[in-house]
């Protein structure tokens, strides 16, 4: 805050007020694509927070429940725990070659599909200390870094440069909606309903940005096949009327 000097280096740009610059990333929302990286930064920010707070608080409480000791019970939290990061770890670079190979835009379906699946299973368990929890906190690591990895690779693709800084921000902001959510409504959900109620929270916010992804792409494969429609009707009409 005392260090930096203001705006783009090298520009000479003025410093802009907050809110000026707030407004214009939520203009930028106009692009499809940049909306809907908005919405995946809701959704994995809050599956972090998810995952931070209640898988261990879940793994904690069923183990005492069964007759654990609370550190044994929190040493078999610490596992799985460490296990979904694990799982995040090694899915990381297989995940980040997928976002360069194809379209960001089918990359963050697949990547909200992954991370839906992931909590949805977590979360649908009956019992976090059988054996197939091992397999759900695997699946569940590598949601987690499907949904972060996806919209932050569609985000910086799409941010025009002289407005990045308030598309970035905008994009963190929303994020930072959805850790409140996660907190909040996860928390409300795990005490009034069942355990494993922030986990299928999360996976539907997750599978809800999946299908917006597919309506995106779906949108834009249609107006590039209008748009090619009309460019061969055009290149089809042109010797009649004499041009060349």
């Amino acid at each position: 805050f005392l260090g930096f000097r203001g705006g783009r280096p090298g520009t000479g740009q003025q410093r802009q007020p907050l809110f000026t610059l707030l407004r214009k990333g939520l203009a930028e929302a106009r692009n499809p694509r940049i909306a809907l990286a908005y919405g995946s930064a809701f959704a994995a920010r809050g599956d972090v927070v998810v995952i931070g707070t209640y898988v261990s608080l879940w793994i904690t409480q069923a183990g005492i429940a069964q007759g654990m000791s609370a550190t044994e019970a929190q040493g078999r939290a610490g596992i799985e725990f460490g296990i979904v990061n694990l799982a995040a770890l090694l899915a990381a670079p297989l995940l980040g070659i997928l976002n360069d190979k194809i379209d960001r835009v089918p990359a963050l379906a697949i990547g909200m599909a992954l991370a839906g699946s992931g909590y949805l299973v977590f979360g649908l368990q009956t019992d976090p200390l059988a054996n197939f929890a091992f397999v759900a906190a695997v699946l569940l690591g590598i949601g987690q870094m499907s949904s972060i990895l996806a919209g932050q690779t569609l985000i910086s693709q799409e941010a025009r440069p002289e407005i990045a800084g308030s598309v970035i921000g905008v994009f963190s902001f929303f994020g930072a909606i959805g850790t409140l959510v996660g907190s909040w409504v996860g928390g409300q959900l795990f005490g009034l309903w069942r355990p494993g109620a922030p986990f299928l929270l999360m996976g539907g916010f997750n599978v809800l940005i999946c299908l917006a992804a597919l309506y995106v792409g779906a949108l834009e494969r249609r107006n590039k096949a209008t748009s090619d429609a009309d460019l061969l009707a055009s290149a089809s009409v042109a010797p009649e009327d004499g041009s060349q």
